[in-house]
């Protein structure tokens, strides 16, 4: 089962969840991803709770895709629009760790 949901605005900037490294395995990274989740499980209403994408009944989700805002730092280069070098964007990447546990 796949879920589409509106943007998420989370009170963190491009440059703290990059950490410096792309956001690749940093802890900013799992900050900003974790409090986008954590906003979305408050703010459903009850429809698509996080636990309903545990179909293996292990606690996590078994896949998610998110999507950000900005010009990827893998693009290279200085952004031509925030001056920021590759270090301070996020690199779209795969990745894997525990990064929200929901409240149900």
């Amino acid at each position: 089962q796949s879920h589409v949901s509106n943007w998420i605005d989370v009170d963190r900037t491009e440059v703290q969840t990059s950490d410096g490294r792309n956001g690749i395995n940093s802890r900013g990274a799992l900050t900003t991803w974790g409090q986008a989740l954590e906003i979305y499980d408050n703010s459903n209403n009850g429809e698509f709770k996080l636990k309903y994408f545990d179909a293996d009944g292990n606690d996590s989700i078994d896949g998610l895709c998110i999507l950000h805002s900005g010009t990827g730092a893998e693009s290279g280069g200085v952004d031509c629009e925030t001056n920021r070098a590759t270090g301070d964007r996020v690199w779209s990447h795969a990745t894997a760790g525990n990064i929200y546990t929901s409240k149900d």
